[in-house]
Order: C-alpha cells, then structure tokens, then sequence
C-alpha cells in the first residue's frame, strides 16, 4: 500500500466520520484520492477542498460529490491589481513559478487562479465575469 491521505489524517487524530464528510473516504471507508496527486484549495489559509488529479486510467480528475466549483489559488486574489485567469490547477502553479522570476514588477505581483475546467467559473464570480451592459 502506497500513502493514503485519509490514513495520514486518521493517524493524525481525525474521525471517519469527519473524513466521510469531508469527502477524504468513500461511504465504504475507502480512500477517495487513492492514486490520485492530492490537490487542497485554501482560501485564507484553511484547506476549503481537495480535488485529485489520477495518476493512471479512469476520470483525469476528481471532486468529491457536492463540492461546488472554486477557483485554485484564490488567496492570491486578496490585494492585487491584476489577475490571469488559466485552465488547471498545475497551469497556474506553472504560470506563478514564471511570473515569480519576471523582471516585470507588475506581472510579479499580478495574481493567478486556475479554473478546474473552461466551462467551471464559481458563480459567485459570473457577474464580475460577465458584467452588465452599460
């Protein structure tokens, strides 16, 4: 058996029932994110949700069942002037570590969130994204 992040939060004190909810195990108490790359989205420093990238066959990524869509990296949000807005959770990772070595102080401090897919925009942020005609 390879590492299990429900086993590792079990053993660091965490209830089943607590994983359950959470969506870490299944309903048969299997590891949700077995053979997964664990994804955790924060928003202001607390793990809001894990989504799980497969390292083999089966769906390239999973959520579990009733999280609604959020974006990654949004803590990066909070102060700045400019944001970009990509596909993925690793292309933003990628596109924070290039812009981190830009000689460009504005695209140093600009923000990046990734969307879990294209057509995956919180609906909380749809008016932004679509603001009403003038």
């Amino acid at each position: 058996m390879g590492w299990s992040l429900a086993h590792e939060l079990k053993v660091s004190g965490h209830q089943w029932a607590d994983l359950r909810s959470a969506g870490v195990i299944t309903k048969e108490g299997q590891d949700f994110f077995a053979n997964h790359i664990t994804i955790p989205y924060f928003s202001h420093g607390d793990v809001v949700q894990f989504r799980g990238r497969a390292l083999g066959s089966g769906p390239k990524y999973v959520t579990p069942s009733g999280e609604g869509a959020r974006l990654f990296n949004a803590d990066s949000l909070h102060g700045a002037k400019h944001a970009i807005i990509v596909e993925g959770e690793f292309d933003a990772l990628m596109l924070v570590q290039a812009l981190a070595v830009s000689v460009d102080p504005v695209l140093r401090a600009t923000a990046v969130v990734g969307l879990a897919g294209a057509q995956s925009l919180p609906t909380s942020f749809r008016s932004a994204a679509h603001p009403p005609e003038l």
